[in-house]
C-alpha cells in the first residue's frame, strides 16, 4: 500500500487491527501533550514494524503515526493471520502460546509497538557494532515507552467523566 505525505495511518484510540511494515518512506509516530504542543516520538523508516503486539490483541492505539514522506508499506491484518494460522494447526498452537505467554509478561500496556529498522550508531565518531547499537535501540525504546506509559496514564486519571456515563 501506498500512502502520500500527510496521511494518517492510525489515530489515537483507533482499535489496532494490522501490523504494518515499512519498505519506503518516513513515518512519524506522535502524541499530544496536556499542553496542546504535540510531541515527536520517533521518525520510522525502511525496515521498521508498527503495532507487531497490538495487532494481536486489537488494542487502542495510544499514539499518532502520520507519513512525512510519500510512503510504501505491507499491511498484514488480524484476521489474514490468524487465517494463516488456521491453516498449519501443529504451528498455530506453538505461536498462539508464545503470543499468550508474551502478552502475560507485559506488567504495563504498551504504548509503543514498533521496532526501528537498522540505525546507525556512532561511538567516538566509529560505527558501533550491530549487537551495541540494537541494544542501545532496545534501551531509548524501553524508556520512550515508560514515558509514554506516565504520559497515558496520567492522560486517564485526569479524564472528568460525562454527566451521562455517571448517571447510567
Amino acid at each position: 500500500m501506498t500512502f502520500e505525505k500527510g496521511a494518517h495511518l492510525f489515530n489515537v484510540d483507533d482499535i489496532c487491527n494490522y501490523m504494518l511494515i515499512i519498505t519506503e518512506g518516513t513515518v512519524e509516530i506522535t502524541t499530544m501533550m496536556d499542553n496542546g504542543t504535540e510531541m515527536v516520538i520517533e521518525r520510522l523508516m525502511q525496515g521498521s514494524s508498527i503495532n507487531g503486539q497490538a495487532f494481536l490483541v486489537q488494542d487502542n492505539l495510544d499514539v499518532v503515526a502520520r507519513c512525512m514522506t510519500k510512503t510504501t508499506l505491507y499491511m498484514l491484518e488480524t484476521s489474514k493471520f490468524f487465517e494463516v494460522l488456521s491453516k498449519y494447526p501443529e504451528s498455530s498452537e506453538k505461536i498462539q502460546h508464545e503470543i499468550v505467554e508474551q502478552i502475560g509478561k507485559r506488567e504495563n500496556a504498551i504504548a509503543l509497538d514498533y521496532i526501528p529498522g537498522k540505525t546507525t550508531y556512532l561511538y567516538k565518531g566509529e560505527q558501533m557494532k550491530d549487537e551495541d547499537a540494537l541494544h542501545i535501540q532496545s534501551l531509548i525504546l524501553k524508556l520512550k515507552n515508560a514515558i509514554m506509559y506516565y504520559i497515558v496514564r496520567g492522560r486517564e486519571l485526569r479524564k472528568v467523566p460525562k454527566l451521562k456515563d455517571i448517571l447510567e
